[in-house]
């Protein structure tokens, strides 16, 4: 017997261990309270938040594209935000680019595409988090190449924890889920923190109220 079959027998002959499933505590905590413990999460890494009403959404992007100077963004026109964004891409100002479109044409997306708009699927209080689920239709280099990143989340897919969030999902999970925590940063050896080096330097959460 080779060295090889001699390691592969001693494996196949220990009988695997089982654990007992984890015990997972939900927090109580309020919605006013989870809104703040999210915005306070994620402004203390430099990210912006706003808590809105639906009818606020085109006047709120105005004004962060304005002070921003953008001029160029991409979003889905296939998810339940489409319509939330119809009025602001009536705005003739700002130039729509579809997803497909940036994605096939790679200089697009790298060299004329100001700000990424996504939906997330759920946002974390505990961390300051927003997760997205990326699509054909909402790929995933709308929240890694422009250097503005705007996610838009309902105020109901809002969780105390990763816990609280784990429960409250449908098994098999998604092979692709996209965890975000703030603008992207990074430091050299001398610790000087820098943003956008890596991704979005600017990265805003609207939460849209219900």
């Amino acid at each position: 017997m080779s060295s090889r079959d001699a390691i592969l027998a001693r494996l196949r002959s220990v009988s695997p261990v089982r654990h007992s499933e984890p015990e997972t505590t939900v927090q109580e905590i309020s919605a006013e309270d989870m809104f703040s413990q999210f915005k306070h999460s994620l402004e203390a890494v430099h990210g912006d938040v706003m808590l809105i009403q639906p009818d606020e959404l085109a006047s709120s992007l105005e004004s962060y594209c304005r002070k921003l100077g953008v001029r160029s963004y991409s979003c889905s026109d296939h998810n339940w935000l489409a319509e939330h964004l119809t009025q602001f891409r009536a705005i003739k100002e700002y130039q729509w680019r579809s997803p497909t479109s940036v994605v096939q044409h790679r200089s697009e997306l790298f060299h004329h595409l100001d700000m990424g708009i996504t939906s997330a699927v759920g946002w974390i209080a505990e961390t300051g988090t927003v997760v997205l689920q990326s699509s054909e239709h909402e790929p995933r280099a709308l929240s890694l190449v422009p250097p503005c990143h705007v996610v838009i989340v309902r105020e109901s897919d809002g969780f105390a924890d990763m816990a609280a969030f784990m429960c409250q999902q449908q098994t098999p999970l998604p092979t692709n889920l996209i965890m975000i925590s703030g603008p992207s940063k990074t430091a050299d050896i001398q610790q000087t923190l820098a943003y956008g080096a890596h991704g979005p330097a600017q990265f805003l959460v609207i939460i849209l109220r219900q």
